[in-house]
């Protein structure tokens, strides 16, 4: 048996190897095991294990570089509609569809940056109404809620 592998053989007989992944909300790790009957069986199935956790986190990052602000919006959207009232949210959807949509609808989140949406926030309150006449809204934050 080799040092530093966390492998050891229990009282039962089965081997256990534990393996240290990720950490919790509160900074605790997140501590995983694997069994098998021999070493070599439970040392394969440690990698194994590993292996596809890493792959799941490559997989989930990937996923979330490709998150449009659309899919985004949308599940904000849905999530808003149980907590604000009706008016409320009918506001949020002609705010989104007329102004924010059309300019950051398939932008990545990954793309947008403080200064972007400061630009975009300038830009409206200078001449963001629908018709190009003078600042929408009148008040230039009062798109930021949503």
């Amino acid at each position: 048996m080799k040092h530093g592998e966390n492998i050891r053989k229990r009282k039962d007989g089965r081997w256990e190897a534990r393996y240290t992944f990720g950490y919790d909300d509160k900074g605790k790790p997140q501590v995983y095991s694997v069994y098998g009957k021999s070493y070599k069986e439970v040392k394969r199935k440690k990698q194994e294990s590993l292996d596809s956790r890493t792959n799941d986190r490559h997989e989930t990052i990937r996923r979330e570089r490709k998150a449009s602000f659309l899919m985004v919006e949308q599940e904000w959207l849905a999530f808003q509609q149980m907590v604000v009232k009706p008016s409320t949210y009918m506001r949020y959807c002609e705010l989104m569809d007329n102004h924010i949509l059309p300019h950051w609808g398939n932008c990545p989140i990954s793309m947008m940056t403080t200064q972007g949406i400061n630009a975009f926030l300038l830009k409206k309150s200078i001449n963001g109404r629908l018709d190009g006449k003078g600042d929408y809204p009148p008040n230039p934050f009062g798109i930021l809620p949503v």
